[in-house]
C-alpha cells in the first residue's frame, strides 16, 4: 500500500497485493444440463484454489484528521484481479472444461474490482502505525472457482479479506501541509 498521510478529510491509496482462497464442497451433485435437446447432467469441481493478484486505487474517507492515536477510514474505489483457479491436482480450472456448462467453454482471468473498505490506524508513534482493516471487493466475474452457470447463486462473485499490518511512515507530509 501507499497512501498519503496527511490532515485532508479525501486521500488516495495504492494498493497492490497477492491472495489465496480455498473453496472446497464435496457435497455438490452433478448439475441436469439440456444440450442440444438431450438432457445430461454435468459434475462442477468440488474444489477450487485460487491465487488471486489485485491493484487498486480507492479514495480513503478520514473523518479523524491531524495528529490522533487512532483514525478509522472509510473508502471506494477501482481495480483489477487476475486470477488463477486451479484443481486439487494442480491443474488450472479454466483449461478443465467438463466441470463448467458448454456455453462457458472458455472465460478470462482477469476482471475489474470494485474495493469497499474500512478499517483503522493505530498511531504508535510519528513514523509507525498498526492497521487493521476489512476489504469487500465486488467483481466483474463469476468464474473465481471456476463455477459460473452450474452454481447455486446468480451474479458475480464477491471477495472478503481482512488485513493486519504495520504502516511505516517514509515521509512526514505534515511539513508541507498549509493549514
Amino acid at each position: 500500500t501507499l497512501r498519503r498521510d496527511a490532515a485532508r478529510l479525501i486521500l488516495p491509496s495504492f494498493h497492490l497485493g497477492y491472495g489465496r482462497f480455498v473453496a472446497q464442497n464435496p457435497d455438490l451433485q452433478p448439475v441436469p444440463y439440456t444440450i442440444n435437446e438431450r438432457d445430461t447432467l454435468i459434475m462442477p469441481n468440488t474444489y477450487a484454489e485460487t491465487d488471486i493478484i489485485h491493484g487498486e486505487f480507492i479514495l480513503m474517507i478520514n473523518p479523524i484528521q491531524g495528529n490522533a492515536p487512532f483514525k478509522p477510514y472509510l473508502g471506494v474505489g477501482l481495480g483489477g484481479l487476475a486470477f488463477y483457479p486451479k484443481a486439487q491436482d494442480g491443474i488450472l480450472l479454466f483449461r478443465k472444461f467438463s466441470t463448467r456448462a458448454p456455453e462457458e467453454r472458455s472465460y478470462g482471468t482477469l476482471a475489474l474490482t470494485v474495493p469497499v473498505t474500512a478499517g483503522m490506524y493505530f498511531n504508535l508513534n510519528r513514523k509507525l502505525s498498526l492497521h487493521l482493516g476489512y476489504v469487500y471487493r465486488l467483481t466483474t466475474t463469476d468464474y473465481l472457482d471456476n463455477i459460473g452457470l452450474l452454481g447455486r447463486q446468480a451474479g458475480y462473485d464477491k471477495l472478503h479479506s481482512f488485513k493486519l499490518g504495520l504502516d511505516f511512515r517514509i515521509l512526514d507530509a505534515s511539513v508541507y501541509e498549509n493549514y
